[in-house]
């Protein structure tokens, strides 16, 4: 039985192994993605209040939510280094 054109185009699958470079480079992502979603997540936070303390009129709470902010980033960046 002749193997038909359409199937000797198909690229042959090979056995491929995990490496320590490919663990590597996961953890890598991983750590940038985490990294990534805490400083959106404090730009949200950020930038959310800003908006809520300038309908609200009140400069004390223009000062609390950049305080929060300012505050959330340092609990969470030495949390990431106490884990470690």
């Amino acid at each position: 039985m002749d193997p038909s054109p359409a199937t000797e185009a198909l690229p042959r699958l090979e056995h491929r192994t995990v490496t320590v470079n490919d663990t590597h480079n996961n953890a890598v992502r991983k750590a940038n993605v985490r990294t990534g979603l805490t400083l959106a997540s404090i730009a949200l936070v950020f930038f959310v209040g800003v908006f809520a303390a300038r309908l609200i009129g009140s400069p004390i709470a223009s000062i609390a939510v950049i305080g929060s902010a300012v505050l959330l980033f340092l609990v969470v960046a030495i949390g990431r280094h106490l884990r470690k």
